[in-house]
């Protein structure tokens, strides 16, 4: 009698332990992104760094079951083969036993090929974005002898954003255009910086914030070919020897 109530108490924690439930990964974070890839990172419920991990991917909104999916035994994966400019969601399962448990959405996006084509979007890219923002834009062309022409096709803001634009990689000194609701862009703007690039900030502040944003077209250009000096005048002349002034042309 005793013999068949320890085996059927030592059954039944066997089958409680079975069934226990895997932790639950969160802090899903993403660093290191490309136009191609973005380097996946998280917790996997419980502060392990190893575990039997199950990572599945796909645009914005893909229906789970329908997406990539791949697989780790670390706390992070590079993905590869992405779409440039491109937002994506990514789940993260804990297959440590019978009962895997899936963490919470996470969404990103890959870095933009603004020279390949890619389009200059507000934070809601196809839709209107939404609430508070501050985010930074540095649009950068694919080689040293280019330079950044951006060229507005759509542009409306709520009434307390701002588009702020500097020439160069970041916001120093006053920038070159500020855009709001009632003063849009009404041309193109084109870097004269000598890494030929623009730095961008938006900003909006209020919660309830719903607008179109902006749909930006991005041109790599060649930079322009130096302009000879203008208004040369020769002055002091003597027998061996003359001074020359002139003014400087600006591209």
């Amino acid at each position: 009698m005793i013999k068949k109530i320890l085996l059927f108490i030592t059954l039944s924690l066997i089958g409680f332990t079975g069934n226990t439930q895997c932790p639950k990964p969160y802090q899903l974070d993403t660093n290191n992104k490309t136009t191609n890839s973005i380097t996946l990172t998280w917790n996997s419920g419980n502060n392990s760094l190893t575990g039997n991990f199950e990572i599945e991917y796909g645009l914005k909104n893909f229906s789970r079951g329908t997406g990539t999916k791949i697989y780790s035994s670390y706390i992070g994966i590079q993905i590869n083969n992405l779409n440039s400019n491109t937002q994506y969601d990514f789940y993260v399962t804990n297959n440590c036993g019978s009962t895997p448990t899936t963490s919470d959405v996470y969404q990103d996006v890959t870095s933009a090929d603004y020279c390949n084509g890619d389009l200059f979007l507000d934070p809601g890219f196809e839709e209107n974005y939404i609430g508070e923002h501050y985010e930074t834009y540095n649009l950068r062309p694919n080689s040293s002898d280019k330079r950044i022409s951006l060229n507005f096709v759509l542009f409306e803001l709520s009434s307390d954003a701002t588009l702020k634009i500097w020439e160069g990689n970041y916001s120093y000194g006053d920038p070159i255009a500020v855009y709001d609701k009632n003063s849009p862009p009404t041309e193109p703007i084109v870097s004269k910086s000598t890494n030929g690039e623009l730095y961008i900030v938006f900003e909006s502040s209020n919660s309830e914030n719903n607008a179109p944003g902006w749909i930006g077209n991005v041109s790599c250009i060649d930079e322009p070919e130096c302009n000879a000096p203008r208004f040369i005048s020769p002055t002091d002349i003597t027998y061996d020897s003359i001074t020359l002034s002139w003014a400087k042309s600006t591209n």
